[in-house]
């Protein structure tokens, strides 16, 4: 426990930020090229050739701006290799894997953007930050309400008024519309 601690605090951090602007104005796909090395014949290696067999032609439609390669070698270890737009490559080793195993890692490395993995410092992060404070459900209500005291009261038909300070002129009537799992109460002139 005590080493995950010290490896996490290791770890590079920084402020949760996004390439490019969002490609500012358009989403520019951050995957340039992804290659596929695998051995024709190396038995542990049959997920990966399901995969090219059934999925590659789908991938290569779905993703026009990725250049798809497959490469057969005569290596015993098949991996997938990602080359991103900031020139950062990742590489995963696929032995032993199934298709569908393939598959998410493949669709992975399509959303990544290419960047290391950081501890991130803060979960939200703007570039202009607001000057006026956070927004709050009382932003803009009435001031000269807020040390006011109500008073409830029921007449014989049963219509509810609501008055602040005892004034009558400032009645407000209350109507209990029934819902499913409750009562409602609605405030207002009706």
């Amino acid at each position: 426990l005590l080493l995950n601690r010290l490896m996490d605090y290791a770890r590079p951090c920084k402020r949760l930020g996004s390439v490019l602007k969002h490609g500012l104005g358009r989403f520019v796909p951050q995957l340039q090229r992804i290659t596929f090395q695998l051995s024709q014949t190396d038995g542990a290696q049959t997920g990966i050739r399901d995969y090219i067999e059934s999925d590659v032609v789908e991938l290569a439609r779905r993703n026009p701006s990725v250049v798809v390669y497959v490469m057969p070698t005569r290596t015993k270890c098949s991996r997938i290799i990602a080359e991103y737009l900031n020139q950062q490559n990742l590489s995963i080793d696929t032995n032993r894997m199934e298709a569908h195993q393939v598959k998410y890692w493949v669709d992975l490395l399509l959303s990544k953007s290419g960047q290391r993995d950081y501890r991130l410092l803060n979960m939200h992060h703007t570039d202009t930050p607001s000057i006026q404070g956070q927004w709050t459900p009382y932003t803009n209500k009435d001031i000269s309400l807020s040390g006011q005291r109500f008073q409830k009261t029921v007449d014989d038909a049963g219509r509810v008024t609501i008055t602040s300070n005892g004034e009558g002129s400032e009645a407000r009537s209350v109507r209990r519309v029934p819902i499913a799992n409750g009562v409602f109460e609605r405030v207002g002139p009706f």
